[in-house]
């Protein structure tokens, strides 16, 4: 599986080798060799670069915080499908929005689970969007009241059309 890696201002593409848990940095600004063991479950690892040893220790609170050798740095990791979903049009899958939902790529919705008027809680299910053969489900992004809803099932929505307001 392919990974972006954002530490500062530098990205490090990766892909998580088979088998042992090896890596396979596929970075320009990467050159040589990179081995990853994990040596303790919950987040301690071996990183063998260019022949020296490291010991990572990745911490996942509200971001995620990777120790070097002593040193602690936030990365953004992005998945394969958050990488597609970037390359889709969407800015951030994991921002938080309010008030206005702006539709983030075109598709077709197949299902609304709420009503004008519903109370909506932060992670609620909203509603199931087909794109690219793929089905994505909206979830509240916050918690409030549905005030408004711009669509009906079964109709298609543009990319940056207005869904549905949340207040």
């Amino acid at each position: 599986m392919k990974f972006l890696a954002k530490i500062q201002d530098q990205e490090i593409r990766f892909e998580l080798g088979t088998g042992n848990g090896s890596l396979k940095a596929l970075s320009e600004h990467f050159k040589g060799s990179l081995d990853l063991q994990l040596i303790y479950p919950g987040g301690v690892y071996s990183l063998i670069l260019n022949h020296r040893s490291h010991i990572i220790t990745v911490r996942n609170n509200d971001e995620l915080n990777v120790q070097v050798d002593g040193v602690t740095t936030p990365v953004t990791l992005l998945d394969e499908m958050a990488l597609q979903l970037e390359a889709m049009g969407w800015e951030n899958v994991n921002e938080k929005r309010v008030g206005h939902i702006i539709a983030q790529i075109p598709g077709l919705v197949t299902h609304i689970f709420k009503s004008v008027g519903d109370a909506v809680t932060e992670g609620d299910p909203l509603l199931i969007m087909e794109a690219m053969k793929m089905e994505n489900e909206l979830k509240a992004p916050t918690s409030g009241i549905l005030q408004a809803l711009h669509i009906k099932t079964g109709e298609t929505v543009d990319k940056g059309q207005l869904i549905l307001e949340i207040v």
